[in-house]
């Protein structure tokens, strides 16, 4: 009498694999076409020789609007500023994807400052020695 399992109908991969597949099918989707809401309408309306700026929550669509509107009207100056540094390396990943728009790189608001007042020497007065802090340690 055979007493070996019939497997005939049991699949023979790892525990993982179905998360796997997910993980490599969502990476390797096609992104979706943007798509504006009316909101989002209104912004890509806005002349290119005006000043603005988009207040929205986290994950509303700010990035995909500013960058078609970036792409439709390839105005000469333009500067893109965030708060956070994550929000600033996503945006940089985001351009980094559009072949369309030719930008200075993103950068938070307190990092484009900065740069402007030493570009700007003897404009202001830094106490001394001015060094720029790269670690959560204290500058010596």
């Amino acid at each position: 009498m055979d007493v070996s399992p019939d497997l005939s109908h049991t699949e023979l991969r790892p525990h993982w694999a179905p998360w796997y597949s997910r993980a490599i099918n969502e990476l390797t989707r096609p992104t979706m076409a943007f798509v504006a809401t009316d909101e989002q309408a209104a912004i890509l309306r806005h002349p290119a020789d005006r000043h603005g700026r988009i207040l929205a929550g986290p994950g509303t669509g700010k990035s995909a609007t500013v960058l078609a509107w970036l792409a439709e009207n390839h105005p000469i100056r333009a500067r893109l500023l965030t708060f956070t540094r994550a929000a600033t390396g996503e945006l940089i990943q985001k351009l980094a994807e559009r072949q369309d728009i030719e930008l200075d790189r993103p950068s938070t608001i307190h990092a484009f400052c900065i740069s402007v007042l030493l570009q700007n020497g003897g404009s202001v007065n830094f106490p001394g020695p001015f060094a720029w802090q790269t670690t959560g340690r204290p500058a010596a």
